[in-house]
């Protein structure tokens, strides 16, 4: 019995018109079909020759319109029309044209094999060539679509056969063929065997079209890239590179994307690429994205690959991977392109970094930098008639100024005070890399220019108001209600400009201007309002309103607590002192360290130092662990740091960046700049004697030093909390931890010195302080503890000279 197949058609074919007469009937015949309708046609399989010709079947053209369908039936599948070519039919027709029709279900997974499937599209593109342009890249486009849903890669690369055997490859070579040629090359890569055939199909298409197939190269290579398949990766680069080599930019963006993963058959195998190939314009794709990501020890590793190679930057993308270079690692020479890229010189490099601050000092209305001018010197080139406009703004830049303020901007316009020229002019100081200042004054000014508003900006330039006034909220409306009062429509509708132009500007602008102006007026009530609606709306604060918030927060407040101000002494080592001043800053600098901004370590560090010697341990722990984290970002990158904790100041802007992979050891590090040996003696002092007069803790068990708490050391908490600082990578001095606890033991020796009644001599015997140490320390502190105990009681002698008065105190109240 033979197999039945049927088919759905939904064009006819200038070829199947005869064959369409013997079927037909009029559309108004009870016995035909609606034409209207989808026609279904039994074929046998006893009758290959017939099944293939009938495989394609549709409507008249003259009732496609009522119809619906696109006269294209590969278009119309791959738009999502109801038809189904080369698809089992789920219908058996039964009878003549005309009967009923019955359901048989098709049994699943009998697809024809790849040679049938090629052979079946070639045989209907021969009976349908009429209607078919061959050359139609949209009808091979829909036709990859429909067979890539059915078939998956094998349906596509069956097209590419069809195409290639019919000798209509040139299709290939048009320039809306980008599409077809993703679908085909997606399909090769799927198997070695089609990948190599479609290689020898580019290469025919070099020497007969004089064609190279776009990305070929980059697109094979990233595959296996992608994949871990290096040897592939590099075979293939070695086959392709000298038929379709990658230009610059596209071996860049190719070695950007992977340049990123360190494990090292990636970076061997990247490595052989770069070598191997003839593209040497890539230290702006490479060192960028590596310094992005945070891994400056692999990007200096590549650098010494680039400039050994003769590859050297050109673009500002390197420059913050320089100035990083110079800053943090001053011993490595810079080649002359990277100095000029960077805009250093070597006599500022090898000069010693200068101590006063005031050399680098940032003023509100310009930034200035020795060999670089305020934004008053700035305004007189902009305004002088001598020279051009664009000669002065390449001045300017080639002088290093990096920041301009209002009065230079206000300068720049009135050159020529029309808005198209104006935000002209605007585009090319910011293409240069040049930052325009963030006060109102500016933003109202690009505001206007950028939106065409003429009059207004004459009326902004020519007012006789101050540009510092306009970024006073409170002064802004003074002006507009003494404008209405007066009758000074002018003055009125402008000062209305300057509200709209404020209001309308991005969100992140407005908040971050009103963010300033409520610091400004020392209202931190309302700033914490503005912070919260930061955060709700999820805006980074900007690092001139973090500056401003931080000074107004930490206004007055002293590392040196009074003595009223110092918690009472408790059972339970640590007790929390109701400091407001204190709260508000800790809550203010968390809130901070959310956003990209750079803290200064000077600020930390008061906040510790303000937390031990309140005696409020168990935040100075927290606080400790929390700045740890902040320098320690989960997904690598750069972290924020502050123009003040740089080793020099190179740069005019308040902040810089580091990445994630500087080591805390680092000399310059923020991290070891914050725990210096000063800091690291006064926290084990904290723990030891703040605890030395409460109750003693119990010892810890094996048990609780999974997960223990910084208390269950009793006295020897500092020096835990330093072995876990030591343990995240921070550079923690031995020697200067065991002579503090030495220093602590022997003092706490010294009668009079707040104890608590409970410790006793055994609890307070040298012995068990050093095994209470040690277990803190996580290893061995006093390989000799005779030595130990003789250093301490060297040191007890000292102390009875120290504390004299003490020690009469107290042995006159043992007397009595």
């Amino acid at each position: 019995m033979h197999t039945k197949w049927e088919w759905v058609g939904a064009e006819l074919g200038a070829a199947n018109e005869k064959r369409w007469s013997e079927y037909q009937s009029p559309v108004e015949s009870n016995k035909g079909f609606d034409f209207c309708s989808v026609r279904i046609y039994s074929c046998d399989i006893a009758y290959p020759k017939r099944l293939e010709r009938n495989a394609l079947l549709a409507v008249p053209q003259k009732q496609t319109s009522q119809c619906g369908f696109d006269r294209n039936p590969w278009r119309a599948l791959s738009a999502g029309k109801p038809s189904s070519l080369l698809q089992p039919s789920e219908w058996r027709e039964y009878g003549s044209l005309g009967q009923a029709r019955q359901r048989r279900d098709v049994p699943l997974g009998v697809l024809p094999s790849n040679e049938s499937l090629a052979a079946r599209i070639d045989k209907t593109l021969q009976d349908t060539e009429a209607d078919i342009q061959p050359y139609d890249v949209a009808t091979w486009e829909a036709v990859c679509g429909v067979l890539s849903d059915m078939y998956g890669p094998d349906g596509v690369w069956a097209v590419f056969q069809s195409i290639w055997q019919s000798g209509k490859h040139k299709i290939i070579t048009f320039n809306d063929a980008e599409a077809l040629r993703c679908k085909i090359l997606s399909a090769a890569l799927s198997s070695e065997s089609r990948l190599s055939l479609l290689f020898a199909a580019a290469r025919q298409l070099v020497a007969q079209e004089n064609f190279q197939w776009p990305g070929l190269y980059t697109k094979i290579v990233h595959f296996f890239l992608e994949r871990g398949d290096y040897e592939k990766a590099v075979r293939w680069d070695e086959s392709l590179a000298p038929i379709f080599p990658a230009g610059a930019e596209e071996f860049g963006a190719l070695l950007a994307t992977f340049v990123i993963k360190p494990t090292p058959e990636m970076q061997s195998t990247l490595t052989a690429l770069y070598v191997s190939g003839a593209n040497r314009q890539l230290y702006d794709h490479v060192i960028p994205a590596l310094f992005a990501s945070g891994q400056s020890k692999l990007a200096r590793t590549w650098r010494k690959k680039l400039v050994l190679f003769k590859d050297v930057p050109f673009t500002a993308k390197s420059r913050p991977f320089l100035l990083f270079l110079a800053n943090y690692y001053p011993h490595v020479p810079l080649t002359e392109s990277e100095l000029a890229v960077a805009e250093l010189n070597r006599e500022w490099l090898a000069a010693e970094p200068e101590e006063d601050e005031s050399f680098f000092e940032v003023d509100r209305k310009g930034v200035h930098r020795k060999g670089s001018h305020s934004d008053a010197f700035i305004a007189k080139w902009f305004a002088s008639t001598w020279t051009s406009l664009e000669f002065a703004i390449n001045l300017i830049y080639k002088l290093g100024v990096r920041t301009i303020g209002p009065r230079a901007l206000q300068s720049l316009a009135l050159r020529d005070p029309d808005t198209k020229e104006v935000a002209s002019r605007i585009a090319q100081v910011e293409r240069l890399g040049i930052r325009i200042s963030s006060q109102s004054y500016c933003k109202i000014l690009i505001a206007f220019a950028r939106n065409g508003e003429d009059d207004l900006l004459i009326d902004l330039l020519h007012c006789d108001i101050h540009p510092d006034e306009f970024d006073d909220m409170e002064t802004r409306h003074t002006l507009m209600a003494e404008a209405a009062r007066t009758g000074d429509w002018k003055m009125e509708r402008l000062l209305q400009g300057i509200e709209w132009a404020i209001e309308t500007g991005p969100t992140s602008r407005r908040l971050n201007s009103l963010l300033r102006s409520e610091i400004s007026k020392r209202s931190l009530g309302k700033a914490r309002e503005v912070l919260d609606r930061m955060e709700a709306l999820k805006i980074s604060m900007a690092q001139a309103s973090a500056t401003g918030l931080l000074k107004r927060v930490f206004w007055k407040l002293d590392s040196h607590p009074q003595r009223s101000q110092r918690a009472p002494q408790s059972d339970g080592g640590s007790r929390d002192f109701d400091d407001p001043f204190l709260d508000r800053a800790l809550n203010v600098i968390r809130r901070i360290s959310c956003h990209d901004v750079a803290i200064p370590i000077r600020y930390w560090k008061m906040l510790l130092y303000k937390l031990g010697r309140s005696r409020r341990l168990d935040e100075l722990e927290q606080l400790s662990l929390e700045i740890m984290q902040f320098y320690t970002p989960p997904y690598g990158g750069l972290v924020p740091v502050h123009r003040e904790d740089l080793p020099k100041k190179l740069n005019t802007e308040e902040r810089e960046s580091i990445p994630a992979d500087l080591p805390f050891v680092h000399h310059h590090h923020p991290i070891r700049l914050l725990f210096d040996p000063s800091l690291q003696r006064s926290i084990v002092r904290w723990g030891f004697d703040q605890t030395l007069a409460t109750k003693p803790q119990p010892p810890a068990t094996v048990t609780s030093l999974q997960t223990p708490s910084f208390s269950q050391f009793d006295v020897a908490r500092g020096v835990r909390l330093l072995a876990t600082l030591r343990d995240q990578g921070a550079l923690i001095d031995t020697q200067v931890v065991r002579s503090s606890v030495v220093s602590r033991i022997a003092t706490g020796m010294v009668p009079g010195r707040p104890r608590h009644r409970a410790r006793d001599s055994i609890e307070f015997s040298v012995e068990n302080l050093m095994d209470l140490i040690e277990k803190a320390w996580g290893s061995e502190m006093f390989p000799d503890a005779p030595k130990v105990v003789r250093e301490i009681e060297a040191r007890k002698s000292k102390l009875w000279h120290r504390y004299p008065k003490l020690i009469d105190r107290t042995f006159n109240q043992d007397s009595t």
